[in-house]
């Protein structure tokens, strides 16, 4: 029997290496998928994807270098090559040809609108898309309020396409469904697919040497709260000197221009290390070495980075996110919570595990990405009509 035909869309990514818990969710269950797969995203992003998704066909939607300077500029560069990028992948449709149907690794509009049009000429597609969180009303985000806005408006009108197009969306939590159906989605056409960690967590790796007294990882932004991770460690330098902050992620220019400020008003300079991106292998070999995770977010659909950290027998001290009492009631002796943006209590936590002696937490049923990847595949077949 021939292999189903599916075109997975990746238009929203915004750096070359694949870095962010959405896009690497996707990549994640993408490569493991036992379909015939053809990819569109920006060329810079291939080299990356390739090494992951090894076997599929790829096509550009957008052929310039990713490089995005951040703040009011980087913003409007974003936006325009996002315009870019829906026009592009709708010329390819042609040299794409017929799919079975079409997989969107993001509700943004560079992959809703192309495959709404798709579906226009070819009405026996599926579009398939996966459904993260709701981006808050402007006055409850920690962007500016432009940004804020942008990102609510673009959004909205993402899933009011999807609300009318896809034949299937995937989620992570019973919040997520709970939120489509306030906004009107059938509930037949959601499913719960959660998210996961890479099996090789579940591999023995030695002490990296580089290895700090805690650990942040994620993209490197206010929303995401690194800012409030470098004030937490100023409070906590001043009962143990010596304590250091190891960080993993993607940052702007601008981003990094306002932490390297900080680090010189703070003197936090010798107490800071930046990582950057850094190889899977790289993070989880860090992750067991580093005794905690500090997740200072104020807005997650899940939570990928806390899972990795109980997979890594981390301490984990974190933002009181609804979400994460949520997913993570199983594991609530790893986590400790304090009230979102109260420093003050989480340097106090992270102070009170660093003068503990280390506990080792083993790993409790957490789920790999080859099960999130078959409950997909399985839906996927099953709305294709083809067993």
């Amino acid at each position: 029997m021939e292999k189903i035909k599916l075109l997975v869309c990746f238009n929203q990514l915004l750096s070359p290496k694949i870095a962010s818990g959405g896009d690497v969710l996707s990549t994640e269950i993408v490569s493991k998928f036992n379909f015939s797969l053809k990819i569109i995203s920006p060329l810079d992003t291939h080299a990356d994807l390739k090494s992951k998704i090894k076997n599929a066909k790829y096509f550009s939607s957008d052929n310039t270098h990713i490089q995005y300077m951040g703040g009011f500029i980087g913003g409007l560069e974003i936006l325009y090559s996002y315009i870019v990028r829906t026009v592009k992948t709708i010329f390819l449709f042609p040299a794409i040809g017929r799919v079975d149907g079409l997989y969107l690794t993001g509700d943004f509009f560079c992959n809703t609108l192309p495959a709404a049009i798709y579906k226009i000429f070819h009405p026996k597609t599926k579009i398939f898309c996966n459904f993260f969180h709701l981006n808050p009303v402007p006055w409850k985000r920690k962007n500016r309020f432009i940004y804020s806005l942008t990102s609510l408006v673009l959004q909205r009108f993402s899933l009011f396409i999807i609300k009318l197009t896809a034949d299937h969306i995937f989620v992570l939590t019973s919040e997520g469904k709970g939120i489509l159906l306030n906004l009107g989605f059938k509930p037949e056409r959601i499913s719960i697919s959660g998210a996961a960690v890479s099996s090789d967590f579940r591999k023995k790796y030695k002490k990296d040497k580089m290895s700090t007294d805690i650990l942040y990882v994620g993209r490197l932004n206010k929303t995401k709260g690194i800012f409030d991770a470098l004030v937490c460690l100023k409070i906590i330098c001043q009962s143990i000197p010596s304590c250091k902050l190891g960080v993993i992620g993607a940052c702007t220019k601008s981003d990094m221009d306002i932490i390297q400020d900080l680090l010189r008003r703070f003197k936090l300079n010798r107490n800071f290390h930046y990582f950057g991106y850094v190889s899977n292998e790289k993070k989880i070999q860090l992750m067991k070495s580093t005794p905690i995770l500090i997740a200072p977010s104020y807005e997650e659909g899940f939570g990928i980075g806390i899972l990795e950290g109980i997979a890594s027998g981390m301490k984990v001290v974190a933002y009181n996110l609804p979400v994460y009492k949520l997913i993570f009631k199983k594991y609530k002796t790893y986590i400790k919570y304090v009230s979102i943006g109260n420093t003050q209590s989480m340097a106090k936590e992270v102070c009170k595990v660093l003068k503990l002696k280390p506990q080792n937490y083993k790993l409790q049923d957490v789920p790999i990405w080859k099960d999130i990847s078959n409950i997909q595949e399985r839906t996927i077949i099953k709305n294709l009509d083809l067993r």
